[in-house]
């Protein structure tokens, strides 16, 4: 490879990978808007889901309003009477179940970070590949 050759590859290898950086895998490149935007469809249905459980409970409020309440629900809200007692019974396997089922926030992080060490490995390959090529061809011309 002449050097000519050599000095184009280089700046058109530099060009591709600085492009795929910039518009794949930056901070505001197609991945991270990918993230997103799955993270606001998300949002919007966890939104509507929580506006239908307002309504629900507005309608159940409004309908129970004019009721006396019952003993039960005096006791979930936390009123006693004098004699009454408390007993707490906790559910330890089920908070462990609910805490091993929590999605963790990190992992689409994690897979871009990934996608760019990948991206980094394989920009250094490139470069040492054209310089071993490069300094090949420069021992063969000499």
């Amino acid at each position: 490879m002449d050097r000519q050759t050599g000095r184009l590859l280089f700046v058109v290898s530099i060009f591709v990978l600085s492009g795929v950086y910039l518009f794949v895998l930056s901070e505001g490149g197609v991945l991270e808007r990918f993230r997103l935007k799955r993270e606001i469809r998300s949002l919007m249905h966890e939104n509507s889901s929580g506006k239908t459980e307002n309504d629900r409970l507005r309608r159940t409020i409004t309908a129970d309003s004019d009721k006396k309440p019952s003993h039960e629900d005096l006791i979930s809200s936390g009123f006693l009477k004098k004699n009454d007692k408390i007993i707490i019974i906790r559910d330890v396997q089920g908070q462990k179940e609910r805490i091993s089922t929590e999605s963790i926030p990190g992992d689409e992080i994690t897979s871009i970070t990934l996608y760019r060490i990948v991206w980094g490995i394989v920009a250094v390959a490139v470069f040492v590949l054209l310089y071993l090529s490069w300094r090949k061809s420069s021992y063969n011309d000499s």
